[in-house]
C-alpha cells in the first residue's frame, strides 16, 4: 500500500515551504551572497530580490541564479523602500510624532529625530553606504544619555553606583568566582565597555554568582532551615490570590495532594495554594496540570512571593533560596523582607551589567569576522526546526493512506 509521510508543522506552509527552498538552494551556490544584503561599490544585493527572480522561473535552477545575479543589485535607496532593508544592527523607532534610528547591541541611538519617512529612508541609506548621519544639536541634551561619534548611549549602571550589597557579612564563606554570561576575552569598539570594565564587570559579578551560589546549595540540604518558611508572611499569598473561584472535583483532589506533600504551607489558603503551584510549574518548569509532588523549589517559589518579590519565575525562586538561606543564619523576620528587596535590587543590577557586556561583546566579536558592508545570515524556517531538535525532542511517525485525502 502507498503512504504518505509528514513531520514538520512547516510543510504546511506551502508557499512558505517552497520559498524556503529556494532561499536554502540559494544560500549554499558560490557567488551568492548568504547574507540579507550586501554593499558592493556603492550598490546593494538583496537576497530577497533574487529569491522573487528566481520564483517567477518555471524552473528555478542555479545556474540561472547566476544569471540573474546582477539584477538582484539595486540602489541604497530602492533597497530600503523597496525592500525594506534596515542597516544592522538599526531599528527603527517611532513614536508616532518622529522616528529614530536605535543601535540594538550598543542600545544606543543616533542623536536625531526624522519628521519625514523620506529623511528617515536616506539616512538609513546613508548608513548602508557607510556614511555619518549628522546629529541634531539639541538632542545632545538630554539627561543620562552618552554622546560618542554620533551616537547616543544610554546610561548604564556603574560600577561605582551599584547598590550596596546586602549579603556582604558572607563574603567569607566562598572564594568562588563564577562568571555569568562569560566572554572569552575583551575586544574594543564600545566607548562605555573599556577594558577596566570590562574586567571590572566580571570580577564583581564572578563574586556574587559565587556567593549565590554557595548560599543556594546551602538552602537546598537545609531541611530545618526550609522547615522555617512557615514562619514567613504567608498571609499575604492568601490575600493576594484571593477569588471567588470554587474548586471542582478534580481540583478538591489537587489541593488535598499539595497539603499532604506541603506541611510548611499549612497557613496559605486552598485557593492560593492551588494556583500558587500552577503558576510555579509554569514559571520554573514550563508544565500546566502537572501531578502534585514535593519539590522543594515550589517552597522557595512560595517563600520569593510572600516576601514581595515582583521578578521572573526563576528570580523569585531563587530569591526565596536566600531568604531560606538568611532565615539559617538568625536573620530576623521582620527584616527579612527589606534584606531581599534589597538582594534583588543588586541582583537585577549586576545581571543587566553581565548581559550588557555580554551583547557588546559578541557584537563585536561578530562584527569583526563580518565582511563589511554585510547584513545578517540568511535565516529558513527550517533552520529553527532543526535547533529545535537537538534539545529534548522527541520524535512521531504518522502513516496515512491515499484513501485519507479522497
Amino acid at each position: 500500500m502507498s503512504s504518505i509521510m509528514t513531520d514538520e508543522l512547516h510543510l504546511m506552509f506551502n508557499d512558505q515551504a517552497r520559498k524556503d527552498n529556494l532561499r536554502k538552494m540559494l544560500r549554499a551556490i558560490d557567488g551568492i551572497p548568504s547574507v540579507q544584503y550586501l554593499v558592493k561599490n556603492g550598490q546593494v544585493f538583496v537576497f530577497e530580490k533574487l529569491v522573487s527572480l528566481m520564483s517567477s522561473e518555471t524552473s528555478p535552477e542555479p545556474q540561472k541564479a547566476m544569471a540573474l545575479l546582477e539584477q538582484a543589485y539595486v540602489t541604497p535607496m530602492q533597497a530600503v523602500t523597496d525592500w525594506k532593508i534596515v542597516p544592522y544592527p538599526f531599528e527603527v523607532i517611532g513614536n508616532g510624532n518622529y522616528w529614530v534610528l536605535h543601535h540594538t547591541k550598543f542600545d544606543a541611538v543616533i542623536p536625531k529625530k526624522f519628521d519625514a519617512l523620506t529623511q528617515l529612508h536616506e539616512a538609513m541609506a546613508d548608513l548602508l553606504l557607510g556614511r555619518s548621519i549628522t546629529p541634531d544639536a539639541s538632542e545632545l541634551m538630554e539627561p543620562n544619555l552618552f554622546y560618542f561619534e554620533k551616537q547616543v548611549y544610554k546610561s548604564i549602571v556603574r560600577l561605582a553606583d551599584l547598590p550596596a550589597d546586602p549579603l556582604a557579612d558572607w563574603d567569607d564563606m566562598t572564594a568562588d568566582s563564577i562568571e555569568m554570561l562569560a566572554v572569552e576575552q575583551y575586544l574594543p569598539g564600545h566607548p562605555l565597555l573599556t577594558e577596566i570594565v570590562f574586567t571590572g564587570i566580571k570580577e564583581v559579578t564572578g563574586k556574587w554568582q559565587g556567593k549565590l551560589d554557595w548560599m543556594h546549595c546551602a538552602a537546598e540540604h537545609d531541611d530545618q532551615a526550609i522547615s522555617s518558611i512557615s514562619f514567613l508572611p504567608l498571609d499575604r499569598l492568601s490575600a493576594d490570590y484571593a477569588t471567588t473561584w470554587v474548586p471542582e472535583e478534580d481540583d478538591k483532589q489537587v489541593i488535598v495532594a499539595l497539603r499532604g506533600h506541603y506541611p510548611e504551607l499549612a497557613e496559605v489558603s486552598d485557593v492560593a495554594l492551588y494556583f500558587l503551584y500552577d503558576e510555579f510549574q509554569m514559571a520554573c518548569n514550563q508544565v500546566s496540570g502537572a501531578e502534585p509532588s514535593r519539590d522543594i523549589d515550589f517552597l522557595f517559589y512560595a517563600a520569593g512571593t510572600a516576601l514581595g518579590v515582583d521578578d521572573e519565575g526563576i528570580a523569585i525562586r531563587d530569591a526565596g533560596k536566600i531568604s531560606v538561606y538568611l532565615l539559617s543564619e538568625n536573620t530576623p523576620t521582620e527584616v527579612l523582607a527589606q534584606k531581599i528587596q534589597e538582594y534583588v535590587a543588586r541582583d537585577k543590577s549586576l545581571r543587566q551589567l553581565a548581559l550588557w557586556r555580554w551583547n557588546v561583546s559578541k557584537f563585536l566579536e561578530g562584527f569583526a569576522q563580518t565582511e563589511k558592508g554585510a547584513g545578517q545570515p540568511v535565516a529558513v524556517f527550517s533552520d529553527m526546526m532543526n535547533i529545535a531538535r537537538k534539545y529534548g525532542h522527541t520524535s512521531v511517525t504518522v502513516t496515512q493512506s491515499r484513501s485519507d485525502f479522497s
